[in-house]
């Protein structure tokens, strides 16, 4: 949501997205791809990360509190759009 405001705040001040900026969000909100230039960003697995989540946490009740605390990563895309511009060299 915060890249989308710094979309219409950079409109507001003359700037082109992506010519004079480029913006990249997280989390794909619903809005991302219908903003005036659409939303390049991170999609997160949000149900991998669920599971995943349910899965440590049951492991821990399980093992009780002598239980180490763990790290699970995930790998999220990234969803080019139109407020990202190709690296101008």
């Amino acid at each position: 949501m915060l890249a989308l405001g710094v979309l219409h705040a950079l409109k507001r001040v003359g700037l082109r997205v992506p010519d004079d900026c480029s913006i990249a969000g997280f989390d794909d909100v619903f809005l991302a791809g219908y903003s005036d230039a659409p939303l390049t960003t991170l999609v997160q697995p949000k149900y991998q990360m669920g599971r995943d989540a349910a899965r440590l946490m049951f492991d821990l009740l399980k093992a009780g509190a002598s239980n180490r605390p763990r790290v699970k990563s995930v790998r999220g895309q990234l969803l080019v759009r139109a407020s990202t511009a190709p690296l101008r060299e």
